[in-house]
């Protein structure tokens, strides 16, 4: 009982931060705004921030260890340099492909590789995680020489990009990404037992009849298909898949089938109302959604550590 009410909490708290998102910002509020705009970036930055969020629990929960988050498992690092490849090495266009739909081909070109290893050979938790891990480094070195090779207008473009920006999504984009990340979530939340036996004991999970490898390629997909539709539309931007589902265990809500739904609606509260405050801080410049998700952020997770102490 106490948990649904904390889930409806979080729920009123995600569409309030929405009509803020919606409402708030530098300019005039036109009908042309509210529906280029406004409305399309609030759909949008909701879903991804849901989404992450999701990614975060499915991680942490399949893989048992509390702080892999989708960076961890290189799926992220991949969508960065395929964004930067997009902006740098084919400027902007390859194909008809922008930096965002680079980024998407990227990430989800990783999670197949990734899977076919899982399928074939990498069966432990900890060696997922090693490969995903060593696999984002060298992405990330890949992304770095690529921009310290680049011209000064590709390479701003680039780090706008890795450092989150939702300022060109679409209406048809952001109702896509909504839909996905709502039925991925949904197909995620319908494992939570097996999850739950996982996160207690692989073992236990194991006696109980939960195959382990299967449920682990099943939210790997999972988690592989939200990143890249995220990061496709708005960017890198982290520290929303890790520290969400830890300050919600936090506050006690722990069995999965709570943690998934209130998670989604945390992660959306959250990057929404992190993307009006950069909407406004400092207008009309706009600062990056990731830099201000970690300025606050930060500190009131290791509030919320201090406090459980």
């Amino acid at each position: 009982m106490a948990n649904s009410a904390k889930i409806i909490g979080v729920l009123l708290l995600a569409l309030l931060a929405f009509v803020v998102a919606v409402l708030v910002g530098p300019a005039e509020m036109t009908s042309e705004i509210f529906w280029q705009l406004r409305l399309p970036r609030a759909i949008g930055v909701a879903s991804v921030g849901a989404g992450l969020a999701v990614a975060g629990v499915l991680v942490q929960s399949s893989f048992g260890n509390p702080l892999a988050d989708p960076f961890t498992v290189g799926i992220a690092s991949a969508a960065a340099l395929g964004a930067v490849v997009g902006a740098v090495v084919f400027r902007g266009s390859f194909l008809g492909f922008g930096p965002g739909a680079m980024a998407f081909v990227f990430a989800l070109g990783f999670s197949f590789v990734m899977t076919a290893w899982m399928r074939r050979g990498i069966r432990s938790a900890a060696d997922i995680l090693l490969v995903g891990v060593v696999c984002g480094f060298f992405f990330t070195a890949c992304a770095t020489l690529i921009l310290s090779l680049s011209e000064p207008h590709a390479l701003a473009h680039s780090l706008s990009w890795l450092m989150g920006s939702a300022t060109y999504i679409e209406l048809p984009w952001a109702l896509g990404v909504a839909a996905i990340t709502t039925v991925v979530t949904l197909v995620a939340w319908l494992q939570w037992r097996a999850m739950d036996l996982v996160t207690v004991n692989e073992l236990t999970a194991r006696s109980m009849g939960v195959d382990v490898k299967k449920l682990r390629l099943l939210l790997y997909v999972c988690v592989a298909v939200i990143v890249a539709i995220s990061v496709g539309v708005a960017g890198v931007i982290g520290f929303v898949g890790l520290v969400v589902p830890h300050a919600l265990r936090r506050l006690g809500v722990r069995s999965t089938v709570t943690l998934i739904p209130a998670a989604f609606f945390s992660g959306a509260a959250l990057v929404l109302s992190a993307d009006a405050l950069a909407r406004t801080i400092i207008a009309p410049t706009e600062v990056p959604v990731g830099v201000i998700l970690a300025i606050i952020g930060a500190p009131v997770f290791l509030w919320l550590a201090r406090r459980s102490l």
